[in-house]
């Protein structure tokens, strides 16, 4: 009887360090999650990089924005003027921003906006192409 006992205590030990290591797999369920959630965010990370740099304003690194850029130190463009030559590519649906420092024709098209308007964009032209007389 004894024998039987102590069988019985080693087979309960047994099963309940198997509990014990069962119920801490459950509880480390994060290490099998977390490769999968790291892959997913090195796969998807260019895209997001990118949608976060355009909301907060951070330039790209692109060699046309590049090129955007060194215009605009050349010229010594504000803030300001660089954000408004940047609608009026949006506007006139030009791809590249630096277009607008060669070719005048979508700062013209803006002319008779309005008075407040009128003013930036006048300021804007004669910055980057002298007497706006054209």
């Amino acid at each position: 009887m004894m024998t039987l006992f102590m069988q019985f205590n080693r087979v309960q030990r047994s099963l309940n360090g198997y509990s014990i290591r069962s119920s801490s797999i459950m509880e480390y369920w994060y290490l099998a999650v977390l490769p999968i959630v790291f892959l997913i965010v090195w796969k998807f990370l260019p895209q997001i990089e990118k949608k976060v740099k355009k909301v907060s304003g951070v330039a790209d690194d692109s060699p046309q924005a590049s090129i955007f850029d060194q215009l605009c130190r050349v010229h010594r463009l504000s803030r300001n003027e660089r954000k408004l030559i940047q609608q009026v590519a949006v506007l006139n649906k030009v791809a590249n921003p630096a277009r607008i420092f060669i070719d005048n024709r979508p700062l013209l098209k803006l002319k008779g906006k309005g008075a407040h308007v009128n003013k930036e964009y006048t300021a804007l032209y004669r910055k980057l192409y002298g007497d706006i007389s054209a």
